[in-house]
């Protein structure tokens, strides 16, 4: 796979070279004093013969080289694909700027090669572009290559988001994931929008699966994971934003193969998932809960539980008359000091889980009446009802736990920053936030942004209480930086991400380094 469109490349090119020694140091006059009458006629021989020399550029311009360039759509109504033909092997720049708004630029590299590739994705539908195409090494004598290209709109008709920022505080990124539903009957998208409000990137998914799908980028790739929407179809899969399906998991019968809820990768590059397992109890089948962790390399399974061992051993009765009786909706892993921890959300018990990610033993169990003493910020005693009713979308640091708290029994959604000490049987909200009027009893999400900020998916089913909400959300003042709205048409929402302006496509104006480079590259573009 090509991926030297995304790479941003800056070639260093010339040298400078050492100074030579100085001059040797003149012969010594002779001041002997003989009185014959010859003359000393010593003289220094030596000549000086050294000279500063400095190689040629390579990233000079080259007046044989002559670039080919054609346009064409990617793989995506948005999306372009530039072919450039090199008549010798050179690194080259494509600028490609928006006819009717200069703002909205993006910049492409290609290494040193004969025939480049260029893949530019996140442009806007419907607009039309002009490309200029340059060699940078050596470079290209005379104007840029210039081609056009106008990108079509999408086949689906894909909901705009309402976008308010506080320009005080400012948004902590400019593209926002999330699966998204037109209703509750229709098939399950993957979208990213741009800090516009319109969508740059999406997918849509097999009609088998719901809403609760997870998707997440990988670092420092173009690649998204993502599972779940209870459907055998929502196995583990690696997409490629450009390439399509990199990887889909085919893993072992479990029972259902009802992948649901969560998955994502590890820092070791191995997958977490959840799935819907049969479980029983006396006479009674219903579905239980399975974690695996996998390797896609080898495909070989490094954990596997099964939620039918805490029922045999009575950890968790299942609540009757229900076929889902533990709805678990996020599962994740991390190392601690006493080892590996896999966690799990437990969404109709109201209860998190931390269990032994080697032996499947449980670490703690955390719940109402369960044994804990919750405290407030202060360190002052709580009730029981404060600890999570129904929870979504968690995350794990350290002994910390981020949690969107469905509020379920007191009618009051809201966030919370948690720290679970089991030793001391002590569960202490560390921050809470929460809007008048917030109540969502079956979605969510919240994402901590790293810098104060936490990124909260008020998500709906599309009906009754509110639109779908993304906000930004200032944690030591308590202050909206940001918020992200889907339109309030029965449009379905879950979970959602939101990331950096350089961390998706080749946006100049999201991306301070692209933004650099472009200044970098001006002369060239601006050659005649």
């Amino acid at each position: 796979m090509n991926r030297a469109w995304w790479l941003l490349v800056s070639v260093g090119c010339g040298g400078k070279s050492g100074a030579g020694p100085g001059p040797d140091p003149a012969g010594e006059a002779d001041t002997d004093t003989d009185t014959d009458t010859d003359t000393d006629t010593d003289t220094d021989t030596d000549a000086d013969t050294d000279t500063d020399t400095v190689p040629p550029d390579p990233c000079a311009a080259d007046p044989s080289l002559a670039l080919t360039v054609s346009a064409a759509q990617g793989p995506l109504e948005n999306a372009l694909l530039l072919t450039v033909d090199a008549s010798a092997a050179a690194s080259v720049a494509a600028l490609c700027v928006s006819d009717v708004d200069p703002a909205d630029a993006h910049l492409v590299e290609g290494g040193t090669a004969t025939h480049h590739e260029l893949h530019f994705l996140g442009l806007l539908s419907r607009t039309a572009y002009t490309c200029q195409v340059v060699a940078t090494c050596p470079s290209l004598v005379g104007p840029a290559v210039e081609v056009h290209h106008e990108t079509d709109a999408p086949a689906a008709r894909l909901p705009i988001l309402d976008i308010d920022v506080d320009p005080a505080l400012g948004a902590s990124g400019s593209w926002m994931l999330a699966p998204w539903k037109p209703n509750v009957f229709s098939a399950t998208w993957l979208v990213v929008w741009g800090p516009d409000g319109r969508a740059r990137w999406w997918r849509e998914l097999d009609s088998a699966l719901q809403i609760d799908v997870e998707a997440l980028l990988d670092p420092g790739t173009t690649q998204l994971v993502w599972g779940g929407g209870d459907a055998a179809s929502g196995t583990p899969t690696v997409v490629d934003l450009w390439e399509g399906d990199l990887y889909r998991a085919s893993l072992p019968d479990w029972g259902t193969n009802q992948y649901s809820h969560d998955t994502k990768r590890l820092a070791d590059g191995r997958i977490l998932s959840l799935q819907y397992v049969p479980n029983t109890l006396g006479n009674r089948d219903f579905l239980g809960f399975g974690i695996r962790i996998h390797d896609p390399a080898t495909g070989v399974i490094d954990f596997e539980f099964d939620s039918q061992r805490y029922i045999d051993d009575g950890t968790l009765p299942p609540a009757p008359f229900t076929n889902d009786p533990f709805h678990a909706n996020w599962v994740d892993h991390a190392e601690t000091p006493d080892g590996p921890r896999v966690y799990v959300s437990l969404y109709a018990h109201q209860q998190i889980l931390a269990i032994d990610g080697v032996t499947g033993d449980l670490v703690w169990q955390l719940g109402e009446d369960l044994g804990w003493s919750v405290l407030d910020e202060l360190g002052e005693p709580l009730p029981q009802g404060a600890l999570p009713q129904g929870q979504h979308g968690l995350e794990v640091d350290g002994d910390e736990l981020l949690i969107y708290d469905n509020g379920v029994n007191r009618l009051q959604s809201r966030a919370g920053r948690w720290r679970i000490d089991p030793v001391a049987r002590t569960a202490t909200r560390l921050w809470s936030w929460t809007e008048q009027g917030w109540f969502e009893p079956i979605l969510g999400d919240i994402d901590d942004l790293g810098n104060d900020r936490v990124l909260v998916t008020q998500a709906t089913i599309g009906c009754c209480f509110h639109p779908t909400d993304f906000v930004e959300v200032d944690t030591v003042t308590g202050a909206v930086a940001a918020r992200w709205t889907l339109p309030a048409d029965a449009h379905v929402g879950y979970r959602s991400e939101l990331y950096e302006g350089c961390a998706l496509f080749s946006n100049v104006a999201e991306c301070e380094a692209l933004a650099t480079r472009r200044s970098e590259l001006t002369p060239l573009f601006d050659r005649e």
